[in-house]
């Protein structure tokens, strides 16, 4: 097999590395914007319907019981994922950007070889 046979199997292969991390990347996006509006709606009901409470029941002692800290463990988690695949991502995009001027530049080289040949014997 040809050394530009393999480096365009090589830059096939890292350009279809490239479509199916940015695909997962989207979607983990995805999930991570829907999963903090979620979120962010969840806590916002909970505050206002524990201060309701609150003001009906006139408790001072009970404000820090009905306080609810949002849950980061799992946003965090989210977000490092996120951000790895989106250095995939990126980094399988340079290497399929880089193949692919490689391949371009064999071919050219070729190119420019056989027209020199050719001009040559004619």
């Amino acid at each position: 097999m040809g050394s530009s046979i393999r480096l365009k199997l090589l830059c096939r292969l890292f350009l279809g590395l490239f479509v199916g991390f940015f695909c997962i990347t989207a979607a983990l996006f995805l999930r991570y914007v829907s999963a903090n509006q979620l979120q962010q709606l969840s806590v916002a009901q909970s505050k206002s319907a524990s201060q309701a409470l609150l003001e009906s029941a006139s408790a001072p002692q009970l404000s820090s019981a009905f306080q609810q800290q949002p849950i980061t463990h799992s946003r965090d988690a989210a977000k490092r994922t996120l951000v790895a695949s989106s250095a995939s991502t990126f980094l399988a995009f340079i290497a399929a950007a880089a193949t692919h001027f490689l391949s371009w530049r064999k071919d050219n080289a070729n190119a420019t070889k056989e027209n020199r040949d050719s001009s040559r014997q004619a």
